[in-house]
């Protein structure tokens, strides 16, 4: 589960959960790198699957973003793309951009 690595890596507390700080973060490097879509804002994102409103992702709350981020990363589901997967399987080229984050 791709989350549970996005936890280990980007939880530099170890609270189990994402900060809206480290978060931030996360989305910064992305953006730098060139992975983050220019269509996406990222507080409106985060505000989206912060379910409980508690400024924090889970690790439920951070696979569901990461099930729209990701694709989206790669061209996929984006308004761009004029259709929509319903799998998303990375390649080579895909993983190493993912690793950049």
């Amino acid at each position: 589960m791709m989350a549970k690595a996005v936890m280990a890596e980007r939880d530099s507390d170890g609270d189990g959960e994402l900060s809206k700080e480290e978060y931030d973060i996360m989305a910064e490097q992305a953006k730098s790198n060139g992975g983050w879509p220019d269509d996406v804002d990222a507080d409106a994102l985060f505000a989206k699957y912060d379910s409980d409103a508690d400024g924090e992702l889970d690790l439920s709350e951070t696979q569901a973003l990461i099930s729209e981020i990701v694709p989206r990363m790669m061209g996929v589901n984006s308004p761009d793309a004029g259709q929509e997967s319903t799998t998303w399987n990375p390649d080579q080229k895909e993983q190493e951009k993912l690793e950049k984050l």
